[in-house]
């Protein structure tokens, strides 16, 4: 297929092409690269998109700008943004990930939230933000959260951070006061 076609059907499987926009209940691409793919059901193996957006999104080897689903499952992907409610992702890298139940193994992000739960295995992330994390050999800069199990190695967690705050704060005041006198 050509770079600018569009394809919209109720099922789509398509071997190696690259693809406009791609839109079906249920989406299928193998060896392809596609601007835009919607559907219900979308499965990715060595593929790659702009964007994507699914009910539930599947994908081997995949890569992609922005991608947004109901339930995500991916092995060995690159993304930029990943926003779903239930994320599970082994082997790769992203950029930001939002949802309410994200687990990961072997990733490396440089933002993770959820509203719920984290869970991390062998995992390292710049910030991470959760209600609960349950994590083992973890490394993190920021993590904030009201329940911490497991290993996780962090530069500033919950309390160190309201710690650094107030001193930033008082020390802040304190300067303000001064300079205020002159």
């Amino acid at each position: 297929m050509g770079e600018s076609e569009d394809t919209v059907a109720g099922k789509i499987s398509i071997r190696r092409g690259h693809l406009g926009d791609v839109g079906a209940d249920e989406v299928s691409l193998m060896q392809c690269a596609a601007r835009n793919v919607s559907g219900q059901d979308v499965r990715m193996v060595q593929s790659s998109a702009q964007s994507v957006r699914a009910e539930n999104l599947s994908g081997t080897m995949t890569a992609a700008l922005e991608q947004d689903a109901t339930t995500a499952n991916l092995r060995f992907c690159s993304i930029g943004m990943l926003d779903a409610d239930k994320v599970d992702v082994n082997i790769g890298n992203i950029y930001a990930v939002l949802g309410h139940q994200v687990s990961l193994q072997s990733v490396g992000a440089r933002m993770i939230v959820a509203q719920d739960r984290i869970e991390m295995e062998r995992s390292g992330a710049a910030l991470m933000a959760a209600n609960e994390i349950e994590a083992t050999e973890v490394r993190a800069g920021v993590v904030l959260a009201k329940e911490i199990r497991g290993n996780v190695r962090a530069l500033l967690d919950t309390r160190a951070a309201a710690i650094f705050g107030a001193a930033f704060g008082a020390a802040f005041a304190a300067i303000w006061l001064l300079r205020r006198r002159k």
